[in-house]
């Protein structure tokens, strides 16, 4: 991004500018003049221009090893040939890798604070567990295993993805009508047909809870609608 002498033509000098205006939608720039008549660029403070020198930015052909360094992070991590990591106040880049590692409350790492995916993904999982854990209590579960509703498909804590109805639901489809008798200090009422047991699981799901880390409280019904707004 040169112009001899710094007394080009007009047309290079409206093109070079053009370029300039074009690049500064992607990240905050600044620019400044050198002697010879090119230019240096600086984005997010880093040097991407200077006169014939370019610093880009990496993408990464071996996809493997890109996901996994993905992994490792958390998060995208913008990264220039030099080595250097690049970090932005403003720009389109920004906007994108914020959609990306936005993790809200549960950020951590090189993730942001931002409302993005990230967050979304995780505040799901969180409402799963915690909804989970909710209508477990409500029957009974935390007393006997055989009062579970909900439990995960591969033994780890519950989360959106391997949330699963219990076996003892799956082999028992009346499992959660059944009552509770104080005096035996066991579900061995014959089951109740009358919508009671049931109604305390409906009216549980209106009990205040806390979800995430302070993003949310109320009600489990509710919480649907706040991740909607």
């Amino acid at each position: 991004l040169s112009v001899t002498g710094g007394y080009g033509p007009n047309e290079m000098l409206d093109a070079r500018n053009n370029l300039i205006d074009q690049l500064s939608e992607f990240g905050d720039i600044h620019v400044d003049d050198n002697f010879d008549g090119s230019v240096k660029i600086t984005m997010g403070g880093l040097t991407i221009i200077d006169g014939k020198k370019s610093n880009l930015f990496v993408t990464g052909k071996d996809f493997d090893a890109y996901n996994a360094k993905y992994e490792e992070n958390g998060a995208v991590v913008l990264k220039l040939t030099d080595g250097n990591d690049m970090v932005l106040e403003s720009g389109s880049i920004k906007a994108y890798t914020d959609m990306i590692n936005g993790n809200g409350a549960y950020a951590s790492g090189k993730q942001t604070t931002d409302y993005g995916i990230k967050y979304y993904q995780s505040a799901v999982d969180e409402f799963a567990k915690q909804f989970a854990g909710l209508m477990n209590k409500l029957n009974g579960g935390d007393e006997s295993d055989d009062r579970l509703m909900f439990t995960s498909a591969d033994g780890s804590p519950i989360n959106a993805g391997n949330i699963r109805i219990s076996d003892a639901w799956l082999k028992d489809a009346t499992m959660i009508a059944k009552i509770y008798n104080e005096k035996t200090g066991a579900y061995d009422y014959p089951v109740n047909l009358d919508g009671n047991a049931v109604n305390k699981l409906l009216l549980g799901m209106d009990d205040s809870v806390q979800i995430g880390k302070g993003d949310y409280e109320g009600s489990s019904y509710d919480f649907i609608l706040f991740l909607n707004n």
